[in-house]
């Protein structure tokens, strides 16, 4: 059995085909997990769902696929650069979507953890697993539209266990799917900067720098982070697999047993046209 993680997708189902067969996937012996963000941007979200669906992947969601799930919902309306509409129009829109929200935040493999976006470095495990636990129930609850009708903000920056629970799921939600910097010292989130590294500025880290309570724990991997790209940050080995698909360049899969990875173009007419 082989295990591959792969990096955003973005609706870009014939790139994500053509990344298949090129490692020979074979979902009756191999594992497949996502980092998350399969739809938006492409063309084809409802097949990046569906096959993610008949692959029998484990998806940590993104904050495009969140953002989706809101629409689907009616709890939010679609922005004018939206590009999944192809899902919530299709004849197995139902199913697909039902799937989708039955998916993962965190995710604690035997040999791995993944998140889409990361987690942030004042939390442990035990905190980790809670916060995300709770979003998911609300995902997966009878009225999920009650739940993403609060899940847009931009506050609280920073945790705290004194934090209502609604507080503690927006911040879990900001922290695990659209992290990307935070404000030096005090580990606070920041929204806006989303380049890379060597233009970063002085007032503000990558989130995983600060990972004083990560240093004797499993790989990390996530995504959201294009810029960033491929990158492998030691001594935690904390991964990111997106690639920059969406943005015309490649789409990644990771082995991390061996660490080692296969990658492909992307294909004319799948990226982002924005």
């Amino acid at each position: 059995m082989t295990t591959y993680i792969v990096g955003d997708i973005h609706g870009a189902a014939q790139t994500f085909e053509d990344l298949l067969s090129k490692i020979s996937y074979n979902s009756k012996k191999d594992e497949l997990f996502l980092v998350g963000d399969l739809v938006n941007n492409g063309p084809d979200s409802a097949q990046v769902v569906r096959l993610a669906k008949e692959l029998n992947a484990k998806v940590t969601l993104g904050n495009h696929d969140l953002h989706m799930l809101a629409v689907a919902f009616g709890a939010a309306k679609p922005r004018k650069k939206d590009t999944f509409q192809d899902l919530l129009h299709a004849q197995d829109a139902d199913a697909l979507i039902d799937w989708l929200r039955h998916q993962h935040m965190f995710l604690q493999h035997d040999s791995f953890w993944m998140a889409h976006a990361g987690i942030h470095p004042s939390w442990d495990l035990a905190t980790t697993l809670e916060i995300s636990h709770a979003i998911e129930e609300a995902l997966q609850s009878k009225n999920p539209a009650s739940f993403f009708e609060h899940m847009y903000g931009n506050d609280p920056i920073a945790w705290s266990s004194n934090l209502s629970r609604e507080e503690q799921l927006r911040f879990g939600i900001n922290s695990m799917t659209r992290m990307r910097a935070l404000h030096t010292p005090a580990h606070t989130l920041e929204f806006k900067y989303k380049a890379t590294l060597d233009t970063m500025p002085e007032t503000l880290q990558p989130w995983f720098v600060p990972a004083h309570n990560r240093t004797q724990q499993p790989s990390l991997f996530f995504g959201h982070w294009s810029a960033l790209g491929l990158h492998t940050h030691e001594p935690t080995r904390t991964i990111c697999l997106d690639s920059g698909c969406t943005w015309g360049k490649q789409l990644t899969a990771y082995n991390p047993h061996t660490h080692t990875y296969e990658q492909v173009d992307t294909r004319k007419g799948e990226a982002a046209s924005h």
